[in-house]
């Protein structure tokens, strides 16, 4: 909170800047960017969208969503390919226009059509020209090697934008707050990763076994992933006491790829000399 409140008193001076905030799903993102949005007076503007994840993604949604905020009648519908230079500059003339210090925030751009990440890239490279801080929220454990917004965080110039990591609850965070509702702080640490989100949901109705509403992010996770990295998961799975790390490597070449999925998107990982999930859930 601290660092975007220091981000967005400097922007007054006329020169904007980008904040990429990244972490797992639940891990307080949306919730940080709502408390800090309701901080900030009267003498600013706050345009925010949002990408969804659509079977068929809406084009340009955060954007669009962004445009109906500063002008509906002037942007009534989606443009064609050809005609996106030309929305993106004509936006920029009239955020330019504005008198007040600019607060845009586009949330879960790992979910972001090509267009949007194209526009992503237009107004960073422009920013320093507007007193606007541009918020930008991704989960970081879904953005594998080759996924497109990697190519675009690239391509920003470095003195344009800051990275912000959220970093899960510490046990001793976790202990107290169990520790208010009478419960072991130890085990639900242990079963969630410090993960907010999954804290609170299993503080609000502990019993042995995990909230129905976890269970169901927990899936809409696993079935994004394609066919190997589901059944690496579920190999995974059935080896609760996690693999030794030599035997491990012993997996036939076929699983090599869809594991190596499983690392870089920190769904496993290695600990104490053994290959085991990033926590119980």
């Amino acid at each position: 909170m601290a660092s975007l409140q220091h981000y967005f008193e400097i922007i007054a001076g006329g020169e904007g800047h980008c904040i990429l905030i990244s972490g797992e799903a639940g891990i307080g993102k949306t919730a940080l960017v709502k408390a800090f949005c309701k901080k900030q007076d009267e003498g600013c503007r706050i345009y925010q969208g949002a990408c969804d994840g659509l079977f068929t993604p809406r084009p340009l949604a955060p954007l669009y969503d962004v445009l109906w905020q500063v002008n509906k009648e002037r942007w009534p519908v989606p443009p064609t390919k050809e005609d996106r230079s030309e929305l993106f500059a004509n936006l920029f003339h009239e955020l330019s226009a504005k008198k007040q210090r600019l607060l845009i925030v586009f949330e879960d751009i790992h979910w972001a059509d090509e267009g949007t990440l194209d526009f992503i890239k237009f107004f960073v490279r422009r920013i320093d020209q507007l007193p606007c801080l541009f918020i930008l929220t991704y989960r970081d454990d879904e953005i594998y090697s080759r996924h497109p917004l990697r190519n675009v965080l690239g391509q920003l110039p470095a003195d344009s934008f800051t990275k912000l990591v959220i970093t899960p609850l510490s046990k001793q965070a976790v202990i107290t707050m169990a520790k208010h509702k009478g419960y072991s702080g130890e085990d639900v640490y242990s079963i969630s990763g410090g993960n907010p989100f999954y804290v609170n949901e299993i503080l609000a109705s502990y019993s042995p076994g995990i909230p129905d509403n976890i269970k169901d992010s927990i899936l809409a996770v696993y079935e994004r992933q394609e066919e190997g990295t589901k059944n690496a998961w579920q190999i995974c799975s059935v080896i609760p006491e996690g693999l030794e790390v030599d035997r491990f490597t012993k997996l036939k070449s076929s699983w090599v790829e869809a594991l190596d999925h499983c690392f870089a998107i920190n769904v496993i990982i290695v600990q104490n000399g053994k290959v085991v999930f990033k926590h119980e859930l």
